[in-house]
């Protein structure tokens, strides 16, 4: 049990956090951007993550369905027909541009779940709607979002703006009518929808995660 505690815990680690190594776009390095956001992660409860990753991995089955789930072929089948749209590939690049380091985040995704390699895209604010749940990854993500030091994210996200040029850049990208029109074309697409619903079904809520991330950088 433990040995799966780690490896989900660092598997949502990674879902939140960047890796070192990134592209310099527009003028700016990502890096700045990442070492931005490794400053929210060091004021999270880390402590407090632990015990509610713990309760969620031994007592709620549809958590653990959820990250089961996302090992299968056919979860892996979904994900490539959702990286294949032109939507998404355009919202890819629209986050890389804002800084957002997200073919790295997409390749570590990939080799955590041993699927093929990740192909970025050639070169060329709302969320998700997300359905409410109780219980599975959208449980686990309401009980992290509780026991945020709200406060203190916040206050860092004002300063951050006001200090960090990348991570100025990177909210005016992310809270632009254009992420939320590029968010809204991936939606509306078939092969999303059916990503989003077989996804669900299995208790993996990607809206979710997404959801979290805006609360962990102080942007809810």
């Amino acid at each position: 049990m433990h040995a799966i505690m780690k490896c989900t815990l660092t598997f949502l680690a990674a879902l939140f956090l960047v890796g070192v190594s990134a592209h310099p776009l527009n003028g700016f390095s990502s890096i700045e951007l990442q070492h931005d956001i490794l400053d929210f992660y060091v004021i999270l409860p880390v402590s407090e993550f632990q015990q509610v990753a713990h309760k969620h991995i031994t007592s709620d089955p549809k958590f653990i369905e959820a990250i089961n789930y996302m090992s299968t072929e056919e979860f892996h089948n979904l994900v490539y027909a959702v990286e294949a749209l032109p939507e998404f590939q355009e919202y890819v690049r629209y986050n890389e541009e804002a800084g957002y380091p997200m073919y790295e985040e997409l390749r570590w995704v990939h080799i955590y779940f041993e699927m093929k390699p990740y192909v970025p895209p050639k070169e060329s604010h709302q969320q998700l709607t997300r359905e409410a749940d109780e219980g599975g990854m959208a449980g686990f993500v309401q009980d992290v979002i509780a026991i945020l030091p709200k406060k203190e994210l916040k206050e860092l996200h004002d300063k951050k703006l006001k200090e960090s040029a990348a991570f100025a850049k990177y909210s005016s990208y992310i809270l632009s009518e254009k992420y939320t029109e590029l968010q809204n074309a991936i939606t509306s697409q078939k092969a999303y929808i059916e990503f989003k619903e077989k996804s669900l079904a299995h208790g993996v809520d990607i809206a979710a995660i997404e959801d979290m991330k805006l609360h962990l950088l102080g942007f809810k």
